[in-house]
């Protein structure tokens, strides 16, 4: 192979850069990369025209990162490799690449647990060791077969302020169209999910449903080829508390995601009780879902409103009701809320 051609990936201050062999010289960062024909085709952040290279001149043994694509014999093989490997550790805000799947291990955010990092990193682990053993892969599908999850699998309604402004965000900045959405093929009883042929299925999306609707809407709106398909996390064989799970995980993943409030923690933590024996058991699942110790939920506000009986549940509920629309007495407005009202 031509020496001046001669070409590899490495990780420079936490993002993946093309390096030439002869130079040195490095081109970056790199947030996508697609097959074309014969040849690799890789996007930059912040530029438009994609970088063409040749698998040929392809010299992985030159960094450890870019090892993980030695055994790719195809352009098509490389770009399924990154797929696989590499998009889902890639930050959809920064294109930072991380050292961990971004769709499987959550960096959080919710108000603070009053837990050592040792023992938020133990419960992290724990929750993570339930979740991989269902990943299937990471696979492009249109946004056509995607579709709302089951009522008993979503961890809040959508917020339509949210979705408009991420509408504006993915038309202004495609990079926040990255981040792969969380899906479950719909699957007959026994009918095995075919990784080859992953555009076959209907997947109920439970992570990523404001994206799901915001690009939908887009690609109505305004039909062209970046917004027909998706990437999406595809897990499998999960039954509802495993889903929730990993919807709760993929909403702290990253930073555009729609946060849970307080008021949606307290009634995901309610629906939840329905069908438990007991709040023992209750209490075990709640405080899985939203990643804190079982101690440290029995003490938290979230608990105590989602346990309280049923009329004082529904005095709850009418407060946030008067909250989301600014009826409560002497209420400040968020930024959110004058957005709705001035909607």
């Amino acid at each position: 192979m031509p020496a001046n051609k001669e070409w590899y990936f490495d990780v420079k201050d936490s993002y993946i850069h093309i390096v030439k062999n002869a130079t040195q010289e490095t081109n970056g960062p790199v947030f996508a990369v697609k097959a074309s024909n014969d040849k690799i085709r890789i996007k930059l952040l912040d530029q438009e025209a994609a970088r063409e290279k040749s698998l040929v001149d392809f010299t992985w043994e030159k960094s450890p990162f870019s090892r993980q694509f030695k055994n790719a014999k195809s352009a098509t093989q490389f770009h399924e490799e990154w797929t696989r490997l590499v998009l889902p550790r890639i930050d959809s805000n920064t294109g930072k690449y991380q050292d961990e799947p971004l769709v499987q291990l959550g960096k959080h955010t919710s108000p603070s647990t009053g837990l050592g990092p040792s023992k938020k990193k133990k419960i992290d682990e724990d929750s993570d060791n339930d979740i991989i053993q269902y990943y299937t892969g990471c696979y492009e599908i249109p946004i056509s077969c995607l579709m709302e999850p089951r009522m008993s699998r979503c961890l809040r309604p959508p917020d339509r302020v949210f979705i408009n402004t991420l509408k504006d965000e993915i038309m202004a900045n495609q990079i926040s169209t990255v981040s792969p959405i969380i899906g479950i093929p719909c699957l007959d009883d026994g009918q095995e999910f075919d990784k080859k042929h992953p555009a076959l299925y209907k997947y109920e999306t439970i992570g990523g449903n404001h994206s799901r609707i915001a690009l939908q809407e887009l690609a109505v709106e305004n039909p062209r080829e970046s917004l027909q398909t998706r990437l999406v996390a595809v897990y499998t064989g999960v039954d509802d508390d495993v889903a929730l799970m990993i919807a709760s995980k993929h909403n702290r993943a990253t930073d555009l995601t729609h946060k849970m409030t307080t008021q949606d923690q307290v009634m995901i933590c309610r629906s939840r009780y329905a069908g438990r024996s007991s709040k023992t058991e209750w209490r075990k699942a709640c405080a899985s879902l939203l990643s804190l110790q079982v101690q440290q939920l029995e003490y938290s506000m979230v608990f105590f409103l989602a346990s309280l009986p049923d009329v004082e549940y529904d005095c709850v509920l009418e407060i946030f009701a008067q909250y989301e629309l600014c009826d409560l007495k002497n209420q400040k407005l968020s930024r959110g809320q004058r957005q709705v009202l001035k909607n």
